[in-house]
């Protein structure tokens, strides 16, 4: 049996691939696991294993269906920490099992997943909070030239010794030449970005608003959230205890890298 670790944030997710009599579609996922995710995964022996997946031939591929709605059996959860699926799913699918995972990692151990994009500056990272729509991948093309981008949807978040550090996910997301590296990143400042005609950086001191924009961009991907609000709620007060928090007002314009910059000063 072949086996993968995967490193994300501070957490160890061994992926093992049984033996299959379908040859092919288990070389595929494997070469398209070890593609994606080769600056996440961990070489030589690991002790300790936080999440378990395990890939297992099925007798036969379950369907389910609502009226017209048809649903295929996805993965088996044997307990909190180990999954069981099959290699009938692609890459994308496994995607969004991992996505599942992780979120089960990240929000029982004092993390949080942002829908953000970010870049390094200075030796620090930038994050650029929106909805879907609202500029984070408009931001990181107008800076890639200047900085390292270090993700382009999604970032976890962690308070250490009451200063806060992010990590990239591992997720190919919307923009394909990100190439993302499982690295821990201080974290200097956080803008709430507002597509302008002219640029501008506010900073936001109203808790209650801030909170209102942080919550909207929680990424979570489980079936049970109501149970993690309590959490949730916890770690988006003590973030707007960090007083970097900003709106930033920008143009498309390929001077947007020497306006940070020179802000950033």
């Amino acid at each position: 049996m072949e086996s993968y670790v995967l490193k994300i944030a501070q957490f160890k997710i061994k992926i093992n691939f049984k033996k299959s009599v379908w040859i092919f579609s288990r070389q595929a996922l494997m070469f398209e696991i070890a593609r994606f995710y080769k600056f996440f995964t961990v070489k030589g022996k690991v002790k300790k294993i936080d999440f378990l997946i395990d890939f297992a031939d099925k007798e036969k591929i379950d369907f389910n269906n609502q009226k017209s709605s048809y649903y295929v059996h996805f993965f088996d959860k044997l307990s909190d920490t180990h999954i069981v699926t099959d290699y009938s799913i692609s890459i994308t699918q496994f995607q969004t099992i991992l996505y599942y995972v992780l979120s089960y990692l990240l929000y029982n151990n004092g993390y949080i997943m942002l829908h953000s994009s970010g870049a390094l500056i200075k030796g620090k990272a930038h994050l650029f909070l929106a909805p879907s729509n609202g500029g984070k991948s408009t931001i990181i093309r107008l800076l890639y030239k200047s900085f390292s981008i270090i993700g382009d949807d999604s970032i976890i978040l962690k308070i250490i010794n009451n200063r806060l550090f992010c990590f990239p996910t591992p997720f190919k997301e919307k923009q394909w030449w990100v190439n993302k590296i499982n690295e821990k990143y201080l974290v200097d400042k956080l803008f709430f970005l507002q597509k302008s005609k002219e640029i501008k950086i506010l900073p936001i001191l109203d808790r209650k608003k801030l909170i209102i924009l942080l919550r909207n961009q929680v990424l979570f991907g489980m079936e049970n959230y109501s149970d993690y609000q309590k959490i949730i709620n916890k770690f988006l007060i003590n973030l707007t205890n960090f007083n970097r928090l900003y709106s930033l007002f920008f143009p498309k314009t390929k001077e947007l890298s020497k306006i940070i910059t020179n802000y950033i000063k």
